[in-house]
């Protein structure tokens, strides 16, 4: 999906992005709620690629999800635990 939303933009994703986007996901999807979002969006030549969990107040977990999207090529990345959800996000460099 988000392969194929980069290319009709003309967009190229790096090698990782499927892998970012599956673990961005299968992260989110740890919290055990019944929805999840993706979100993605472009500028200056990068891809910013968020997913949501959506389930109020998610439990805390150990350190090892940033390290592992720093690992998968992201130039930058987060997480946020909100009342609303778990956030994670990455910013992966685009192919030109």
């Amino acid at each position: 999906m988000v392969t194929e939303r980069l290319t009709q933009w003309g967009l190229r994703g790096p090698k990782t992005l499927d892998e970012v986007v599956r673990f961005l996901v299968a992260t989110v999807v740890q919290d055990g709620g019944r929805n999840v979002s993706l979100h993605l969006a472009e500028q200056n030549r990068q891809a910013l690629i968020m997913a949501l969990s959506h389930r109020p107040r998610p439990a805390e977990r150990g350190g090892t999800v940033l390290p592992r999207l720093h690992e998968l090529g992201a130039v930058s990345c987060g997480t946020e635990v909100t009342d609303d959800g778990r956030q994670v996000w990455a910013v992966l460099d685009l192919v030109f």
